[in-house]
């Protein structure tokens, strides 16, 4: 079901999947390369395309934020294996 979809010059598609007991569900899928780009999501999903498009916001409004977010993950996780000794999952 590829039918790309763009807000913000940022490509969505529409995704169908079936539950456990076989109900068709329909959503989207984003996975916009520069959007995300620096952080460690590589896709992510919503229920409704209005929510789509708010999420899409949410990620270009608020993007050095978020940057500086994972930056500071980043660090904590290294530190947690270097420094304090926790193996590797």
């Amino acid at each position: 079901m590829e039918n790309k979809r763009y807000h913000r010059n940022v490509t969505y598609t529409p995704i169908e999947w079936r539950t456990w007991n076989n109900h068709l569900c329909k959503g989207y899928e984003c996975n916009d390369k520069k959007l995300l780009s620096g952080l460690s999501t590589i896709s992510f999903q919503t229920f409704s395309e209005d929510e789509m498009k708010r999420k899409i916001d949410h990620y270009i409004d608020n993007k050095q934020e978020l940057l500086n977010k994972q930056k500071l993950t980043d660090k904590a996780i290294k530190y947690s294996y270097e420094k304090l000794g926790w193996p590797l999952d």
